[in-house]
């Protein structure tokens, strides 16, 4: 009798990156790990937002953008690599 094998799939696939990091409380608990100095209290949650600056610019995606109560702006984007996978999240603002 053979095994069945069932794959999941994992966290750096889209769809589970985008609906774990849409819930309030995961991303505000990775923010608070990656940003301890900054002590923040409440976040506001876009997931897969599409944004274009201007006519001449090229349209661009964010997996994650957040906003906390004092205004600063966080992308937190799943990068696959050959390295690990990793999350990056940047800070803007």
């Amino acid at each position: 009798m053979r095994k069945r094998i069932t794959r999941y799939p994992g966290i750096t696939q889209d769809l589970v990156f985008g609906h774990v990091m849409s819930k309030k409380k995961n991303c505000l608990e990775l923010l608070r790990r990656a940003y301890p100095e900054l002590n923040l209290q409440k976040i506001n949650v876009i997931t897969q937002y599409d944004g274009n600056i201007g006519l001449e610019s090229k349209n661009f995606r964010l997996d994650v953008w957040a906003q906390d109560d004092k205004g600063r702006i966080y992308d937190i984007e799943m990068q696959t690599t050959n390295m690990q996978n990793a999350c990056s999240i940047t800070l803007r603002g």
